[in-house]
């Protein structure tokens, strides 16, 4: 949440300026609200409501709100702690998930969902009208107990998040509600070694992400056959600049995400050990001694990485080839996950790809292959057979997975 969309949001500007309980936490909006409990006794909770975002003129929240539902959290955090009407009733007709807990991100887990639609509209018009709509409801049963009480507490609001990974509110992630899976991606350091065609979008996919950090390292210039397997278009007057390739994406990506590092070398005997700083390392380089150099050292320090590699050749007047994709990475324990090393492309042996023939799509399909790899890593995603490499090939559209045992 940055203070350019409360700002640019006559509906949050409201509810700070009327003096209700208003705080931002990782694209939720959180109003304090009294409530009753099992014993009739008034507490004080908060309703969330995820936040949409619209950006013309100016990022500003969404008018009409699309979602109408919210979660409340008791005071005490509990799944049971629910708001009671003033006969000792759980609410439910508010509910359509009367029963938690409900995990909705950064770390806030619901005792329950409401959802009350606006009477004779489809929608709210604005977030104002759907927190003091709810707000007012229990309020109506605090009032049986103490008519004193108000929504306007006009207690300080907490310091707005404005030095967020993103340059703008990540309205995907708090739509989808999927903040609590998201937040696995939170302060992790990725380390992509190369930024041809796999490593860009690998780049794409990760600027998207929580991710702390994003470390770039490439020593070469980003010339016209890099353009036409990266995402987006490049202007000829870019490619005549001849920038680095880490340059010239970082100043991509850095209109998204704040913490974009570019390093304009190869990596190296020389340097290698830089990578072992690192929570996770994308390889997306040719094989070679380079690699083994590489992979030598992340095994070394023990740092869980994915190596791509893609064999395309041509027959005729048609392509065919291979795209790999292996994780390695260690159990608790800090035993290697252990694969037979012919699953890591490192040598250099690539006589029957003399043509180094890359697609933008291919490039594209490895990259999200080493995507979905380290999300399965993270828990992002649900992992049953712990397949550790995938080989797809293009004739007959088969994946070809090795699994990794008994993996802790």
């Amino acid at each position: 949440m940055s203070r350019q969309l409360l700002s640019h949001s006559p509906d949050l500007t409201r509810l700070v300026e009327e003096g209700y309980e208003v705080s931002f936490e990782s694209g939720l909006l959180l109003l304090g609200v009294p409530y009753l409990d099992a014993q009739g006794a008034i507490q004080w909770g908060r309703l969330t409501s995820a936040l949409e975002t619209q950006t013309s003129p100016q990022e500003r929240t969404a008018s009409p709100v699309g979602d109408h539902t919210v979660h409340f959290i008791g005071a005490s955090g509990e799944a049971q702690d629910r708001p009671y009407d003033r006969h000792g009733n759980v609410m439910t007709d508010l509910m359509n998930q009367p029963n938690g807990p409900l995990n909705i991100g950064s770390g806030l887990i619901a005792s329950c969902q409401m959802s009350q639609k606006p009477v004779g509209e489809v929608k709210y018009v604005d977030y104002f009208e759907k927190m003091t709509t709810y707000a007012s409801m229990l309020l109506v049963e605090v009032h049986s107990v103490d008519p004193e009480i108000s929504l306007r507490t006009h207690k300080p609001m907490a310091t707005l998040e404005d030095e967020s990974v993103h340059r703008y509110f990540d309205s995907a992630t708090s739509r989808a509600r999927i903040g609590a899976v998201m937040d696995k991606t939170v302060g992790q350091r990725i380390a992509i070694v190369g930024l041809g065609g796999t490593g860009s979008y690998i780049l794409d996919a990760l600027a998207k992400t929580h991710v702390a950090e994003i470390h770039l390292f490439d020593g070469d210039i980003f010339k016209p056959h890099n353009a036409f397997r990266a995402p987006g278009a490049v202007s000829l007057e870019q490619l005549q600049a001849q920038p680095s390739k880490v340059a010239y994406h970082q100043s991509v990506y850095d209109a998204m995400h704040r913490q974009v590092v570019p390093h304009e070398t190869h990596i190296d005997g020389n340097n290698v050990a830089e990578l072992g700083g690192f929570d996770f390392v994308f390889i997306s380089i040719d094989a070679g001694p380079v690699k083994q150099v590489i992979v030598d050292e992340l095994k070394r320090t023990k740092t869980p990485f994915v190596d791509t590699g893609m064999g395309v050749d041509q027959t005729g007047e048609s392509l065919g080839g291979i795209l790999r994709t292996t994780l390695v990475t260690w159990t608790r324990e800090g035993e290697l996950v252990h694969l037979e090393e012919g699953l890591l492309s490192v040598a250099d042996d690539d006589e029957g790809y003399e043509q180094n023939i890359q697609i933008a799509e291919l490039n594209m399909l490895n990259a999200a292959h080493a995507i979905i790899a380290w999300k399965k890593h993270i828990g992002f995603y649900r992992d049953y057979g712990h397949e550790m490499a995938s080989a797809y090939t293009l004739d007959g559209n088969r994946i070809m997975n090795s699994g990794s045992g008994d993996e802790d």
